[in-house]
Formats: structure tokens, sequence, C-alpha cells
């Protein structure tokens, strides 16, 4: 088994799935997953280098392709493959740069050089054109959810909860009942998270829904930048080092109680709204 990270081959034991030169980047939030392939990245980085340059060869092969259109001319006559690969390799971003690459000359250059050097520069995030597009926040960023329900003033402890989407995004929520509202996301009831295969990472209770809801938004903020999510990162794996220090056997409890129905909770049938 090799590390996961996007460029690793070390190989690592089983039941890991980093090496060690990359598992300390990863427990300071340095590290997160590709959005697109899954395996590990830099978290300052939108996808991992490998697909991005696969994303970045598609946009050149399609500008190729519309070019060759516009003027009647065989894909090749454009740019062969081999440019492509050389650029999506060096990435140049400087008309001289460009014209250091295999098969681009004065000419080419001229008529359709400039097109090109316009997507990578785009991908590099130097576009001198135009302003680059701004990042999509995370789909749950600043909804605050000030809502109130009658049982909330029974209610003692509020949670405030990180999922992990399967596309490397951060769900953050709060709600009254926990395990009710995770039996909600992971069985395709709650819109935001439907089919995402959500997981829980991390959570905190406090006392009052307003606390629940100024906490939500508080981590919403900080999930929307590269830098706050390193900050949440950080919570998750010092959460799950905590967890992995539990001492707890469910079959085996070192106190004798009298068994309550729905392991102490109040069935589903009783309960009010979250």
């Amino acid at each position: 088994m090799t590390c996961q990270f996007w460029d690793c081959s070390e190989t690592i034991p089983k039941n890991h799935f980093l090496c060690p030169n990359h598992y300390p980047d990863y427990s300071a939030g340095a590290i997160d997953k590709c959005r697109s392939c899954g395996q590990y990245k830099k978290i300052e980085d939108e996808i991992c280098k490998t697909c991005s340059d696969e994303a970045l060869l598609e946009e050149l092969r399609s500008m190729r392709r519309n070019l060759a259109r516009e003027h009647r001319l065989q894909e090749f006559f454009v740019f062969s493959n081999k440019s492509l690969d050389e650029m999506v390799e060096k990435r140049p971003v400087t008309p001289e740069a460009m014209l250091a690459i295999s098969g681009v000359g004065a000419a080419k250059m001229k008529g359709f050089g400039r097109d090109f050097l316009q997507v990578i520069q785009q991908y590099a995030g130097m576009n001198a054109g135009r302003q680059s597009a701004q990042p999509t926040p995370p789909s749950n960023t600043v909804q605050r959810d000030d809502r109130e329900f009658a049982a909330d003033k029974d209610a003692d402890r509020f949670f405030v909860y990180v999922l992990l989407m399967n596309d490397g995004d951060y769900y953050i929520g709060q709600t009254r009942e926990l395990l009710e509202r995770l039996h909600e996301h992971r069985n395709n009831m709650t819109q935001s998270t439907k089919g995402r295969e959500p997981k829980l990472q991390w959570f905190t209770t406090v006392q009052t829904r307003k606390e629940a809801a100024d906490l939500e938004a508080e981590l919403q903020r900080l999930n929307s930048n590269p830098a706050g999510r390193r900050e949440i990162i950080r919570w998750v794996v010092d959460f799950e080092k905590l967890v992995a220090e539990l001492d707890f056997d469910p079959h085996k409890s070192s106190v004798r109680e009298r068994p309550t129905p729905f392991g102490g909770v109040a069935p589903p049938s009783s309960r009010r709204s979250r």
C-alpha cells in the first residue's frame, strides 16, 4: 500500500493513509483531499496537480478543436499533441515562454498562441487580460439558522457539527438532536448533503440555540477560505486523536444500570421539531 498524497509512492503500513513525510502536514491542517479524485493534496490547491493537468489538457484540446473548425484546418496544424503536452508540463505564462514550447513558432504564436496562453494563465492564476473568477464558497456558507422550536425551551444542550462530503467539502450544521440529524443526512433526507455520503468529523455542544447559530455561522466563515479550512482540519484531527484514546467497550460496561428503552432517547414518535 502506498501513501495517498497525489505524487507520493512511499510504501506505508496497511492501516495508514499517509506516509511520515505527509502526515505531519495533514495534522497541521495543511493537507486535505482533492475534490476531483480523492487523493490528498496541499490545501491551498483547489485540486491536485494530476487533476489540474488533466483539466488543463482538456481545455487546450477544446481550444485547438474550436480554432481548427474556425480556420478550416486539421487539428494538428494548430498544435500537435506533443506541443499541448509540453504546454501542460511547463505551463508558460509569457509569450517568450510560449515560444520556447516545441512546435510554437512566430507564425503560430501570432495566429493561435495567445489564445492558448490565456487559458494557461487562467490556470496559473496569472490572467492579465481579465480578473480570474473567484472560487465558489461551500454550499452552506452564510446560511445562518436562527430558527427556534417549541422543544428548545426544555433542551439543555445543542450540537454544532462538521460533516465531510465525498467531494471533499465540509458541511457545517447545528441541531438539538445530533443522532436524529445524522440519520437524516445519511439517508439523503437533507437536500444540501443528499447523495454526498456525509461522514461526521467533529462536534461540540453549547447551551442555547443562539450560541449554536453563532458558532455555526463562524465555522461557515472559516470554511469559506483556505486558512479557515486549515483551522477546521486541525480541530478534526485533534478530535480524531481524542476519540482514538477512548477507553470504551459497549459490551463490557463497568457500571450495571437498568436498561432504558431506545438507549435513553425518547422514541421518534414522541419527539418534537429539531
